[in-house]
């Protein structure tokens, strides 16, 4: 004999229209919880006036932070048992991708920024548990700060997180940028002459098919060059471009010609010098 099948779970109950403007703000007023979760569930938002929408559009933005805060934990997880079994935590990139999904780079992402964010960025992970932030702000804090010193990350931190809440993603950038510079001037310093060092000693590509214009960028745009030649930047239309109509002077307006009214088919097209 078959065992019945479990009946199925009712739903939250609805919510008294002329409350719920009332139950969104006070889920505004505390951190999110799995509590809040249920009481926006049972929100209709078609009940709810212009102002009341947008505070729930707030409300389950909060919310969604929090679980983000929530994965970042599980990933880190992820990371910890991969290397108490003795593999690198890296590793830990393929099971994660393969479970969400992701590419082996935003997958290699999304775990170290996660395992940095539990064991080394406590109050960035709890700025996002409690739904201050968003994940992407508390993402781009903590790459910003994975090569500082351990003061100077700490510093930093607690600089752009004072506010950051009321900040978009890109002025939360611009102030992280700041604030590492201003926080310890003399290595933001060390660290511009090194990457600028880098950038002058990288040996220039290889001149492409259009006679360097694949190469240096400062030639690209035409800039004159130090040797006093003609800028790779600026072409020359050579034999094939003029047949095929890119020359200056041979575009398609001037291939345009007039028709004759006694000839049947297209206008002759000008042949070049190539062509014979």
């Amino acid at each position: 004999m078959s065992s019945p099948a479990p009946a199925p779970t009712a739903g939250p109950r609805p919510v008294d229209p002329r409350l719920a403007p009332l139950l969104v703000r006070s889920v505004l007023e505390r951190e999110p919880s799995p509590e809040s979760l249920a009481v926006l569930l049972a929100i209709d938002p078609a009940s709810l006036d212009g102002e009341s929408r947008v505070e729930l559009i707030e409300a389950i933005e909060r919310i969604k932070a929090m679980v983000d805060g929530l994965q970042q934990r599980a990933l880190s997880a992820v990371v910890d048992a991969t290397e108490d079994a003795g593999v690198e935590g890296d590793l830990a990139r393929h099971e994660v991708g393969a479970a969400l999904r992701l590419a082996p780079v935003t997958a290699a992402h999304r775990t170290r920024v996660a395992h940095d964010m539990v064991h080394l960025r406590p109050a960035t992970q709890r700025a996002l548990e409690t739904g201050r932030i968003s994940y992407q702000q508390a993402a781009h804090l903590t790459d910003s700060v994975r090569d500082l010193e351990p003061q100077v990350s700490e510093a930093v931190e607690a600089r752009v997180l004072a506010k950051a809440p009321e900040q978009t993603l890109a002025e939360m950038k611009r102030a992280t940028a700041r604030a590492i510079v201003s926080v310890d001037p003399p290595a933001a310093l060390r660290r511009h002459r090194q990457a600028a060092a880098c950038a002058h000693d990288r040996p220039e590509p290889a001149s492409g098919r259009d006679g360097g214009l694949v190469g240096n960028p400062a030639r690209r745009r035409g800039r004159p060059r130090l040797d006093g030649a003609e800028p790779a930047g600026v072409r020359r239309p050579g034999c094939a471009q003029v047949c095929r109509g890119r020359g200056p002077g041979n575009g398609r307006a001037a291939r345009r010609q007039p028709r004759r009214r006694d000839r049947v088919g297209p206008a002759p097209i000008q042949r070049g010098c190539c062509s014979g």
